[in-house]
């Protein structure tokens, strides 16, 4: 077996390497993920303004966009006291919010 200050050195790299990457992988293994959930909540966005913003960046399509934005208008007017002429007021609201939206 060779000696030398370089063999030293490489053998004490390969200890230390060989104890400090599994630790990392470790760490990196139960470190917290990033959730988009939490962090529109933390920005304080409305839902109509999360639905836009995933909207225009293109992770929702037109059909999808419509669905959901219905259903955040149905969801906060209480459909069960308004007559039918009130649905033609929720359609209106949801034109309004997909004409600003483009």
């Amino acid at each position: 077996m060779k000696s030398g200050l370089t063999y030293t050195l490489l053998a004490l790299l390969f200890a230390i390497l060989s104890l400090l990457l599994p630790a990392v992988a470790v760490t990196t293994m139960f470190a917290p993920t990033s959730d988009p959930t939490r962090s529109d909540a933390s920005r304080g966005e409305s839902p109509v303004e999360t639905l836009k913003r995933r909207y225009a960046a293109g992770e929702i399509g037109q059909d999808e966009f419509d669905r959901r934005l219905d259903d955040l208008i149905e969801a906060s007017s209480d459909a069960r006291d308004r007559p039918d002429a009130e649905s033609v007021e929720r359609r209106g609201a949801r034109d309004a919010e997909l004409d600003s939206v483009q």
